[in-house]
C-alpha cells in the first residue's frame, strides 16, 4: 500500500526530462537562458548533434537486423 502511495506522489512531482533538454537540466551550471542564448549554446548543440547521430545509427542497425532475419 505504501509503495502505491509513494509511486502516486512521485509521479505528481517528478517528470521525465526530454532528451533534447537533458544536457541543460543536468549538465549546465546556468539556471536559466534567454531564447537566443539557448539557441547558440555550444554544449546543447553538440549534445543535439550526438543525439541525432545516435538515432541515425540506431535506425541503420535496426534495418540491418531486419534484413538479416529476412535472409535467414
Amino acid at each position: 500500500m505504501w509503495s502505491r502511495i509513494k509511486t502516486t506522489l512521485l509521479r505528481q512531482f517528478i517528470h521525465d526530462v526530454p532528451h533534447e533538454l537533458a544536457t541543460c537540466e543536468f549538465g549546465c551550471k546556468v539556471g536559466e537562458c534567454s531564447q537566443g542564448k539557448w539557441a547558440r549554446c555550444e554544449r546543447r548543440t553538440l549534445f543535439a548533434r550526438r543525439l541525432e547521430e545516435f538515432d541515425r545509427l540506431s535506425s541503420l542497425t535496426t534495418k540491418r537486423a531486419g534484413e538479416v532475419r529476412e535472409i535467414e
